[in-house]
């Protein structure tokens, strides 16, 4: 291994023949049995308690369909589309490839509330607007700072 130091530095030099004469520390034999436990524990979840990375590759394409779709849908409603296709020609797709009633309910609650969301923002003024989003990021500022007060006074050491 190449030292990156100047061969004159009187500190580096000191600080590497220290550090050369410590002894090598061993491991608490616990260690590994308490290692070896807690991998244990882990594999032994199930696989929706897992990081999504250790998840079946069946149950991740699922997800990731799903996750893709949800995006779909909130761009849907959130990107400006005019008087293009509604939801009801992908709720005639959906039927005619004959899949699950439950898709074309979604369709028809993602629509209801797509809508309602577009009337409500179109409804507001910009001042109504601005008192809102003002209210929101006051809450949040709010509770932010009672959560981090709460926390410190749980956790103070005095």
């Amino acid at each position: 291994m190449k030292s990156n130091r100047e061969p004159n530095d009187p500190l580096a030099t000191w600080a590497d023949q220290t550090l050369k004469r410590l002894p090598n520390r061993r491991a608490p034999a616990t260690l590994m049995p308490r290692v070896l436990a807690a991998l244990a524990r882990q594999r032994a979840l199930p696989w929706y308690q897992q990081p999504w990375f250790r998840w079946p590759r069946h149950l991740q394409a699922l997800a990731f369909v799903l996750g893709a779709a949800l995006l779909a849908s909130l761009a849907w409603f959130v990107i400006p589309h005019g008087d293009a296709v509604s939801l009801t020609a992908a709720k005639q797709a959906a039927t005619q490839l004959e899949l699950v009633k439950p898709v074309a309910t979604t369709f028809d609650i993602l629509g209801t509330l797509g809508h309602a969301g577009t009337r409500l923002v179109k409804s507001l003024s910009g001042g109504a607007l601005a008192t809102l989003l003002g209210g929101a990021a006051l809450v949040w500022c709010s509770t932010l700072g009672l959560g981090t007060a709460a926390w410190r006074l749980s956790h103070d050491n005095h």
